[in-house]
């Protein structure tokens, strides 16, 4: 083989390892980011539902689970503080 032929050869060994480290290292931000923000939601979701108990002289009185869980609005849907207002209530 020719000089020229060789390093034609060498130089795309070079580049493929090149690009094929930057894909890898690429794939792997995204599954971290991606696990990531599955721990966030799930820390959300952890402290949206917590247990509550209120005591009286040292006696259980009152036990509850509060839950909560946030929706998107529709375009055209009002506030329900507003809908209030509206119908006068």
């Amino acid at each position: 083989m020719t000089v020229i032929a060789v390093l034609t050869l060498v130089i795309g060994l070079l580049l493929g390892a090149v690009i094929g480290y930057l894909a890898a290292r690429n794939r792997e931000a995204g599954a971290r980011t991606d696990l990531a923000a599955r721990a966030s939601a799930a820390d959300e979701r952890a402290r949206a539902a917590e247990q509550r108990t209120a005591l009286v002289d040292g006696q259980l009185a009152a036990e509850a689970t509060l839950m909560c869980k946030m929706v998107d609005r529709e375009p055209g849907q009002k506030e329900a503080g507003q809908k209030a207002k509206d119908t006068g209530k």
